[in-house]
């Protein structure tokens, strides 16, 4: 019984429309720019002596915060 439910969010429809109109090349490509930025930032982070990691950098969530 494979259908569209009717009854609740259909979630996966979003994401098939990001991969049918991006593409999976182009959607990686945006996903490891977007690692790389959060890598930079950490950096950046990492010499203002105000600000602390507070967790492993993962993907492209950087933790963060004030001394």
């Amino acid at each position: 019984h494979w259908q569209i439910p009717l009854g609740r969010r259909f979630r996966a429809l979003k994401l098939w429309f990001v991969l049918r109109i991006y593409g999976v090349e182009n959607l990686q490509k945006y996903i490891r720019n977007h690692i790389a930025l959060a890598k930079e930032f950490e950096q950046l982070v990492l010499t203002d002596s105000r600000f602390e990691i507070v967790a492993e950098v993962v993907m492209g969530l950087v933790c963060f915060r004030l001394k």
